[in-house]
């Protein structure tokens, strides 16, 4: 594993790149990309940049925010059919820090173009509300479900699952919670699969979708 402060050494190209990310704690910041898939804002590095210059300048171009305070460094992972090395970093901010990152961000300059738009990941669980499951289930249910396009990038959910439970103490999520969440997108993924019947009902979406 690269250490945060890792040099790279070759130029940025399909078959040596290497990502960057960034997610903030609390109330998670996703983004709409220009191909349709929900991910996370961040980029590639540069010849000769540290991560921490690529993350800096990647905050500026898709955030329109410059980075005042050291991020925390979360993981690493790498792709071997992609070839690439991934770095997850996080910072936890109120909800006004939060609030105002957005507006930056929608004035941002990649705005329309890279990137279609931000929105934050609902959490929670506890509403079974007739049609519909709540937003953290019914996200789950978008992202694991065998029988529908993806909807989240790469690994995106497992990086948000790990800063959910893995980055705080005590964790944003209780591992109850997330169990929970997973049962309740299993059993979405289940009431909203075609049957044997000739009925529409959808691939992954809930009843309040259709």
């Amino acid at each position: 594993m690269e250490p945060p402060s890792a040099q790279f050494t070759r130029p940025f190209s399909h078959d040596k790149s290497y990502l960057l990310k960034h997610v903030f704690v609390g109330r998670k910041q996703l983004q709409m990309r220009h191909d349709s898939l929900i991910g996370l804002p961040g980029g590639g590095g540069k010849v000769g940049e540290t991560l921490m210059q690529a993350l800096s300048r990647e905050i500026h171009e898709e955030l329109g925010r410059v980075l005042q305070s050291q991020m925390k460094y979360e993981l690493s992972y790498w792709n071997p059919d992609l070839k690439y090395c991934g770095h997850l970093f996080s910072q936890e901010m109120s909800l006004l820090e939060l609030r105002q990152l957005m507006m930056d961000a929608t004035a941002s300059e990649d705005k329309g173009f890279e990137n279609m738009g931000y929105f934050f990941l609902p959490i929670l669980n506890e509403v079974d509300d007739d049609p519909g499951y709540d937003g953290f289930p019914t996200f789950i249910a978008q992202a694991i479900s065998p029988k529908s396009p993806p909807t989240v990038v790469g690994n995106t959910l497992q990086q948000l699952i790990y800063v959910l439970t893995e980055s705080t103490t005590p964790p944003i999520l209780s591992t109850a919670h997330l169990r929970l969440g997973i049962k309740k997108a299993c059993q979405l993924i289940e009431k909203s699969t075609c049957g044997s019947t000739s009925k529409l009902l959808g691939a992954t979406l809930s009843n309040f979708y259709q």
